[in-house]
This record gives structure tokens, C-alpha cells and sequence, in this order.
């Protein structure tokens, strides 16, 4: 038990120093003060061919969806200035601030979903801002509070930027092997230690526009707008094909 953010220093402290051959987190990453550490460690305590599987929630589909998606600029950020009682405060006040839940048509909150929103379901919050704020305050003025939310979000592409970035600045010795798609509100991330070696610009910078516009893609994606759309297509299709049996 213990902070990630210290993997290394945890394991060797429980007589477990490495090297491993599989390193799993689930529902860990989004947490953790110090990401940037977490990988590090990994990739440092992990075999040439050892993995690191992790499982992240889709902003999308869960309570984050309304926040803007973590930036590599806000991982590092976070690694070089450490975290204490006020930004614990601070990230409280981030995420109540932004968080929805999905109203069902019972009444009970859910805090996860997948793509398909249904027209008789809501997003809805439930307390208003003035709260959040006055317990800011409140918690500001403490020096013990510890933050256990979600403090990073992520979608398949942005968490591809980052680990992209990170291997350009040479910050990690990890390398994606594989982004499954998101299935319900989770998707699954497989990391191998790599060579290390940068890409060569302008390849790079091809390479990180590609990944900025899927992002993009995702976001759109899970609009009201386009799961609408989505939706009058669908019955469209289904209209047409009921034409064509009725037809012939």
C-alpha cells in the first residue's frame, strides 16, 4: 500500500526491487500526484520484454467528461513542483466543479457510461458551484487534506500524445505497444520499455498533429450534437432498408 507515484522506492522498500516482467494498473494512473514518476519506475523495474498494462477511464463516458483533457505540460509540471495541502485543495475544487452524473430515468446517478447517452437519460450535477467553492475555502485554511479523485483525463489519443512526448523528450523509457478502443468507459493501454531514441523531426511533428487531431475526432465524437446525428442516421438506415424490402 502506498503512494505509485513512489513505485520504485515501495517495492525495495518490501524487498521486491525488480526486475518484472509485468507491472499491472487499473483505475491508478488518473490518480496519482506524480505520473511522471509512476512511468519512470516502471520503466526502470521492468525486463526488456516485460509489460505494463493499465486501465483508464474514457473522460468521455464518465463524470470528467465536461473537463479539458490533461496536457504533457501538466504532467510535468506536477513532477518538477510537488504536490501539498493547497494544490491537494485545488484539485478537489477541479473536479467537483466540472463533475456530471448521468441521471437515469429511476433516479439512481451513474458515474459512468458508454457512447450510447439515450434521450431519456440526463447529465446533471449534483451540488451547486457555491458549495464546492466554500469548501475550497474551507480546505485551504488546513494542512492534512489529501485528495483522492481523478486529477488526469484522458481519452486513447491524449494518453498516446502523452506517452509520445514524454519518449521525444526523452523523460521515460517507455513505448506504446498498444491503445485498445474504449469499451463501455474504460480503455486498456499496453507500454514496453523501448530503445529510447526519439523520433526525427519532421516525422515527429507529423506524427503529434495526427495524434492532436484524433483528439479532436474523440472529443466531437461524444458531443450531444454528433451522437444525435449519429442517431438520425441510424433510424434513416433503417427506414431505407424497410423501403427496399416493401419494394422488392
Amino acid at each position: 500500500m502506498g503512494d505509485a507515484s513512489r513505485l520504485a522506492e515501495l517495492l525495495r522498500k518490501s524487498g521486491r526491487g525488480g526486475p518484472l516482467n509485468w507491472i499491472v494498473s487499473s483505475h491508478n494512473f488518473e490518480h496519482l500526484p506524480n505520473p511522471l514518476s509512476f512511468l519512470q519506475d516502471c520503466g526502470d523495474l521492468l525486463t526488456d520484454d516485460g509489460l505494463l498494462m493499465m486501465v483508464i477511464p474514457d473522460q468521455r463516458f464518465i463524470y470528467d467528461r465536461f473537463h479539458p483533457h490533461t496536457t504533457t505540460a501538466q504532467i510535468l509540471r506536477a513532477a518538477a513542483h510537488p504536490h501539498n495541502a493547497s494544490t491537494e485543495a485545488w484539485a478537489a475544487f477541479e473536479q467537483a466543479g466540472l463533475r456530471y452524473h448521468l441521471q437515469s430515468p429511476d433516479g439512481a446517478p451513474k458515474v459512468a457510461w458508454n457512447a450510447s447517452v439515450h434521450s431519456d437519460r440526463s447529465l446533471a450535477t449534483s451540488r451547486p458551484l457555491a458549495l464546492h467553492h466554500a469548501r475550497l475555502k474551507a480546505l485551504l485554511t488546513t494542512d492534512n487534506f489529501r485528495f483522492a479523485g481523478h486529477r488526469w483525463r484522458f481519452t486513447p489519443s491524449v494518453f498516446e500524445l502523452l506517452l509520445f512526448d514524454l519518449g521525444q523528450l526523452q523523460l521515460t523509457r517507455l513505448r506504446t505497444v498498444q491503445v485498445h478502443p474504449t469499451r463501455t468507459s474504460d480503455f486498456l493501454v499496453i507500454l514496453q520499455r523501448g530503445s529510447g531514441e526519439p523520433m526525427p523531426e519532421p516525422a515527429a511533428a507529423a506524427h503529434r498533429l495526427a495524434l492532436c487531431c484524433r483528439i479532436e475526432d474523440e472529443r466531437a465524437a461524444a458531443s450531444c450534437l454528433c451522437q444525435d446525428q449519429a442517431r438520425r442516421l441510424a433510424e434513416q438506415e433503417l427506414e431505407i432498408e424497410r423501403l427496399r424490402g416493401k419494394l422488392g
